[in-house]
């Protein structure tokens, strides 16, 4: 049965006493192994994935010690190590019970205010703009496809109407409002503790947190972005009703854009989302681009910029 749904496994002889009670969870950059016995888990970086998630979910874990989450109790960055608290809850997007998923969702988002308005500030918007540029250039170099040249003509294809959009902004705003953000933000990310009556959540997986756009997480959660299949018709339905609401999520400064704003910070946070999934599928087994990719562009390539 192990060779049937496995591609590969590994036998270790002999067995060590440390895993006896150990749940072992891969994950994309990096491997959590889960000491039942302790109450503790190990996470551990992938040999040669991108150290850059390690990072940033120690340093901004650290930093932010109010983060509802599991708490780091030991690390070494240059080892590609770090210990945390073992991760208890349910995820919002498994409950049934939509009061209480709704509850979960809105103290994350206060959460999240909270921490946009003690990490906000004011960047040159032409500057923000050469960053992208310059990053998402950065990242399509990296890229080890078989078909990387026709990849390359098709991300021109859809990059450069994107900043010629944003070219007639220039003389219009002069900054943008940029905070530190968690990066991927959705159902599967708010734990909500099982078994209390109070309301306790847990915001997990900070690996992409970065500073973005303030309005990165809202897009990310209103358009349901993690899951690229109809992000076009998203974009559109948004566009149409010039708002994003007030719940699910919204970063409470900006419950209403302006025509300007709206399509502004919609064309960063469309920049901003692809350098995300650029920079996701650059690991080293990556041949091909993954379908995950495939589809964002081809739902960006539907978009009227």
């Amino acid at each position: 049965l192990r060779g049937l749904i496995s591609s590969d496994f590994l036998t270790i002889q002999p067995f060590p006493e440390l895993l006896s009670n150990t749940c072992i969870l891969p994950g994309n950059n990096s491997i959590r192994l889960i000491l039942q016995d302790e109450n503790e888990c190990i996470v551990l970086l992938k040999d040669k994935f991108n150290e850059k998630r390690l990072k940033n979910t120690i340093r901004v874990r650290l930093k932010h010690k109010d983060i509802p989450g599991p708490k780091i109790l030991n690390h070494d960055i240059a080892a590609g190590w770090y210990i945390e608290e073992k991760i208890v809850g349910l995820p919002i997007n498994r409950m049934f019970d939509y009061s209480k998923k709704n509850a979960a969702l809105v103290k994350a988002n206060a959460f999240l205010n909270q921490l946009y308005e003690r990490t906000s500030y004011r960047l040159d918007f032409k500057q923000r703009l050469d960053e992208l540029k310059f990053e998402i250039d950065y990242s399509i170099t990296k890229l080890a496809f078989e078909d990387q040249q026709a990849l390359q003509q098709k991300l021109k294809k859809i990059i450069d109407p994107v900043f010629i959009s944003l070219k007639k902004y220039h003389n219009k705003i002069e900054t943008i409002e940029m905070a530190m953000t968690h990066g991927d933000f959705q159902d599967a990310n708010i734990l909500l503790l099982q078994k209390r009556e109070d309301l306790i959540i847990q915001i997990i997986d900070w690996e992409h947190c970065s500073e973005r756009s303030i309005n990165f997480d809202a897009f990310v959660y209103n358009l349901k972005s993690r899951s690229p299949r109809g992000f076009a018709d998203r974009v559109a339905s948004l566009i149409v009703s010039n708002e994003c609401p007030e719940t699910p999520i919204v970063y409470q400064k900006q419950k209403r854009f302006s025509n300007d704003e709206l399509h502004l910070y919609l064309l960063v946070f469309i920049l901003e989302e692809l350098l995300f999934r650029l920079e996701e599928s650059n690991f080293p087994s990556a041949k091909k681009i993954s379908s995950g990719l495939e589809i964002f562009l081809d739902e960006l390539s539907k978009i009227n910029f």
